[in-house]
């Protein structure tokens, strides 16, 4: 028989039995219920779990909490021998939780955009991948201790599924072992050719995958366009279980940068600026015609936004160009492909002066869902209360 000792103290309930009205001629019967969470206690079938379980019985007072031998006021003990359901095979169960430090939940199922919304968005809404592309996420054992094997991988969308291939092959996880003292942290390599990784975290046994990292994609040599990924993972039975399927937008395409003082826009890169006319001029502050006047492009297909700035801005005394800046407002806005500017020059001091424009893109790049940028077009020129002929 199952002899094992009573350890741990699961509850009490409790039922009124006196002082009932109405009690039929057989007498009263009752039953008492108490709802325990077994979760983190089953084991997979190859490990029987038959437990034994011991209910008291006490009137008027509370049972020991702490001695399941003691029986108190009119009380009375039943032991029990029972046995916890098994695992099945699709019990081990996994999700990932993070896909390029966003919230996996951020993925539009239909346009495969992060944060998608096409009423008033701004530019932390409808964001492709680009770069690199960490996969976090967790694998609930539910008390299967035996090996759990993964992949993720990923397919051109709407290729045929034999075209997946894994998105890597040789990753390095940051793995934590709470049961020495003290904690012993640790690196863990593992390179599997056909990228099936072995899931080691395992708290039964105190080892913490510390970061919840699973695997990352490398897109850099990928055409842009719109990809499927999917998540697998093996169960208590060796069979592969599809734990999560979905798609995204990857765009590595950059914003590129006029290197040349231009006198028009050059239209074959994204970001460039001019003045009419050539800059390094000198504009005469007290001239009936004290504006300046130019162009700007600053064009992405995932565009977020373009800044002006003016400097030394200690000399501006408030002068600004117009417009100062354009951040994305609506679905298909991809910036500005050739728009005016002007800078009225009459309040700013005798100086030297430089404008330049910076732009940025609402791709999440290498998983950083700050907003990449790609470098500065400026151009120069200087005001004078009388500028010299040239």
């Amino acid at each position: 028989m199952n002899q094992g000792t009573f350890t741990k103290y699961l509850g009490t309930a409790s039922v009124r039995v006196h002082d009932i009205s109405n009690i039929s001629d057989d007498g009263l019967y009752y039953n008492v219920d108490l709802p325990i969470n077994l979760k983190g206690h089953i084991k997979s079938c190859v490990t029987p779990n038959i437990i034994r379980v011991r209910a008291v019985l006490s009137w008027s007072s509370l049972p020991s909490t702490t001695n399941p031998d003691a029986l108190n006021t009119w009380g009375n003990r039943l032991d029990a021998v029972v046995q916890i359901r098994p695992s099945q095979a699709a019990h081990v169960e996994a999700e990932l939780t993070l896909v390029g430090s966003v919230d996996r939940d951020a993925i539009d199922p239909v346009s495969f955009l992060v944060n998608a919304a096409t009423v008033s968005p701004n530019r932390n809404n409808n964001r492709p991948y680009g770069g690199w592309v960490g996969f976090n996420g967790i694998i609930n054992r539910n008390g299967f201790n035996g090996v759990i094997k993964y992949r993720i991988e990923y397919k051109k969308y709407g290729a045929p599924d034999a075209t997946y291939a894994s998105v890597s092959t040789s990753e390095t996880f940051a793995m934590i072992n709470f049961n020495p003292d003290p904690n012993l942290e640790y690196p863990e390599t593992q390179n599997p050719a056909d990228g099936w990784f072995t899931y080691s975290a395992n708290p039964e046994n105190g080892i913490y995958n510390e970061y919840n990292y699973l695997a990352g994609w490398s897109t850099g040599g990928l055409a842009d366009g719109n990809y499927t990924i999917r998540f697998l993972h093996t169960d208590a039975l060796n069979n592969i279980v599809v734990a999560d399927l979905f798609s995204v937008v990857i765009c590595n395409q950059p914003m590129t940068i006029s290197p040349t003082a231009n006198t028009t826009l050059d239209f074959s890169k994204s970001i460039d600026l001019v003045i009419t006319g050539g800059d390094c001029h000198c504009y005469d502050k007290t001239d009936a015609n004290h504006i300046i006047n130019g162009s700007l492009r600053a064009t992405h297909p995932y565009f977020a936004n373009w800044n002006f700035n003016l400097q030394p801005s200690s000399h501006t005394n408030g002068a600004a160009p117009v417009p100062l800046s354009h951040y994305y407002h609506s679905v298909g806005d991809t910036g500005d492909a050739n728009l005016p500017w002007s800078l009225d020059v009459k309040l700013m001091d005798t100086c030297g002066y430089a404008l330049s424009i910076a732009a940025q893109t609402r791709v999440i790049l290498n998983s950083n869902t700050q907003f990449p940028w790609y470098g500065v077009k400026a151009v120069g020129f200087s005001v004078s209360q009388k500028c010299p002929n040239t």
